[in-house]
C-alpha cells in the first residue's frame, strides 16, 4: 500500500502540534480538533504578534507558549520552528503535517487574505488587520510572497524532523490533501 493510500491514525493523544506551510489550513484545522477533542486550542499567532504587529521578543513569545503549555491537554497550531519548534517537539506528543501541494496552500492563502483583508477582520488578540496591499506586493511583509518563498524550505524541515529523524514516541499524521484532511476530521473521535 502505498503512503498516499495509507489509512490516517485517528486515536490521537492529548498534546497536539498542527504544523504546514503559510495558508495549508492549520488554525482551521486545529480548531476543528480542539473543538471535537474537547482540547484547548493555542494559535501562536496569537501569543508572537502584539498590537500594530509587534514581534514579541523570543523569551517572551517563549514563556507566554509555556504558561499556555500548562494545562497539559491541547491543540497547538503554528510553525515558529526556530524559535519555539523545539519546545513543541519536546511538549507533543502527536504532530499534525498538513503537506497540501503549493497550489493548493496558494489558492487556500489568497482566499483567506482576500477575505480577510474586504472584511478587515481582527486577528488574534492584537486586532491586527491585513491588507491587500501589503499581503500582495509588500516584499518585506507580504503572507504571499513569504508563503510561496518559504514553501519548500518549509516541507524541507518537516520531512526530515517529522520523517526521516522523528522524535521517539511522536506520532506524526502526514496529511497530503484538502480532501484527505477532511476525511480524516469526520473520523477523529469525539473527546
Amino acid at each position: 500500500m502505498n503512503q498516499r493510500s495509507r489509512a490516517l491514525p485517528i486515536r490521537l493523544s492529548q498534546r497536539i502540534w498542527v504544523v504546514g506551510s503559510s495558508g495549508a489550513g492549520k488554525s482551521t484545522t486545529a480548531r476543528a480538533l480542539a473543538q471535537r477533542l474537547r482540547l484547548a486550542h493555542i494559535e501562536l499567532d496569537n501569543l508572537h504578534w502584539g498590537p500594530d504587529w509587534y514581534e514579541r521578543p523570543h523569551k517572551e513569545f517563549a514563556a507566554r507558549l509555556d504558561e499556555a503549555l500548562v494545562a497539559g491537554s491541547w491543540v497547538v497550531d503554528g510553525n515558529y520552528t526556530e524559535r519555539v519548534g523545539a519546545q513543541l517537539l519536546a511538549a507533543a506528543t502527536t504532530v499534525v503535517w498538513l503537506d497540501l501541494p503549493r497550489y493548493a496552500v496558494m489558492r487556500q492563502l489568497a482566499r483567506r487574505t482576500l477575505v480577510r483583508a474586504v472584511r478587515r477582520t481582527a486577528l488574534w488578540d492584537a486586532e491586527n488587520h491585513e491588507s491587500l496591499r501589503t499581503a500582495l506586493f509588500d516584499r518585506e511583509n507580504s503572507v504571499v510572497l513569504y508563503a510561496w518563498a518559504a514553501f519548500d524550505r518549509r516541507r524541507e524541515y518537516f520531512a526530515r524532523a517529522l520523517v526521516a529523524d522523528p522524535p521517539p514516541g511522536l506520532q506524526v499524521i502526514h496529511v497530503r490533501s484538502s480532501r484527505q484532511l477532511r476525511r480524516w476530521l469526520r473520523q477523529v473521535p469525539a473527546g
